[in-house]
């Protein structure tokens, strides 16, 4: 497959999915009291908006949000509905922006398989962790409360970050993407919270996996599977219900699938939207709305013993099971056997041990 053909199967087009002419120009007038400030280098600056009513001294949760392969990247602004959701669920939003290529489409250096066609060996690691860096220490990010949300080549790059920045996030969210083919080649940084999101009909990044170029990508489920297995979560995912993401039709397309018991602390959770292709829409920030809810309002108790005195403390455990173990209680006594009151049971000397006479 030539490099043109590929461009045009990948690249999305914001046409087929957003009903407006300029995306940036209708959210800034909906939101109007939000402070929009540019951060970043000044070759590559990326938008930072923040809720007009933060205090002082608060510090909210970090969105960042990530457009798919495209030649028109702000798409993102209202694709997830992100703007709307600073405003209705209290977070600071970033939105920065891959590099063009020669061929006019921006993208993102992630996983081998998307989407740097041309070699281009942009360190989009670097660059979005410190814009991250500087939205916590100059605009209230929460340094523990950051969540990239990515689609298509923007779910790539999740991944990418998630590999080799996982300690600085807190929750992924890849839709439509994917992780490595081969996840030994994903560094281990840290135990980000993964979302992996796709639908069964996406013939654009195939939800049972694939290659690019040669370059394999994970299914949707595998790659849930490949971080519960490094997380030590349950290697079997628990269905924990169905909801409606997508039209906003009332049927309940998408399952949510979560691998449970994470002995890392974290959660991953596989969203199958069944029947649903690579650019559906999500009326009223429907994804991002249940994301923010799951990763930062939801929580998943974790049974384990929680005594630190305890010889089997589990430092993630939320709740006590009831399995704590405990080393045998010390016996004080005379624990010389040279002693005439030497006792066997003791483990501790008391310093009560006695002796027969020297001999006369």
């Amino acid at each position: 497959m030539s490099i043109l053909v590929l461009l045009s199967i990948l690249s999305f087009s914001p046409s087929s999915a957003l009903d407006i002419d300029d995306p940036v120009t209708a959210t800034q007038a909906r939101q109007s009291e939000q402070t929009v400030v540019n951060i970043g280098p000044s070759d590559r600056q990326a938008e930072l908006r923040i809720p007009g009513d933060i205090g002082e001294n608060e510090t909210l949760p970090l969105v960042v949000a990530l457009h798919g392969f495209t030649e028109y990247p702000w798409y993102v602004y209202d694709y997830f509905r992100g703007v709307k959701s600073v405003d209705d669920n209290r977070h600071l939003l970033l939105t920065p922006t891959g590099t063009e290529n020669s061929d006019g489409y921006f993208f993102w250096n992630g996983p081998p398989a998307c989407c740097d066609f041309y070699n281009q060996n942009i360190d989009d690691v670097s660059y979005l962790s410190s814009l991250i860096s500087t939205a916590i220490a100059d605009y209230g990010a929460d340094q523990n409360r950051v969540m990239l949300i990515g689609h298509s080549n923007g779910g790539f790059m999740s991944h990418r970050m998630a590999c080799d920045a996982g300690n600085i996030l807190h929750t992924i969210v890849n839709f439509a993407g994917a992780t490595y083919g081969d996840f030994s080649n994903c560094s281990l940084t840290g135990y980000p919270n993964i979302v992996n999101v796709h639908g069964t009909n996406d013939s654009t990044i195939d939800y049972n996996g694939g290659q690019i170029l040669g370059e394999s990508y994970a299914s949707s489920s595998d790659g849930a599977v490949y971080w519960a297995d490094r997380s030590g979560c349950d290697g079997t995912s628990t269905q924990m219900g169905t909801m409606d993401l997508v039209d906003g039709d009332g049927y309940n397309e998408t399952t949510q699938l979560q691998h449970l018991d994470c002995a890392q602390g974290n959660r991953v959770t596989h969203w199958r939207l069944s029947g649903i292709g690579h650019g559906p829409t999500f009326t009223d920030g429907s994804l991002i709305n249940a994301a923010f809810d799951w990763a930062f309002n939801q929580h998943v108790e974790i049974e384990g013993c929680t005594d630190a005195n305890a010889t089997n403390y589990n430092e993630n455990a939320t709740v006590d099971d009831g399995s704590c173990e405990y080393p045998p209680p010390q016996v004080p006594g005379c624990v010389d056997y040279n002693a005439t009151n030497y006792d066997e049971n003791a483990t501790v000397d008391d310093g009560s041990c006695e002796y027969p006479p020297p001999p006369v």
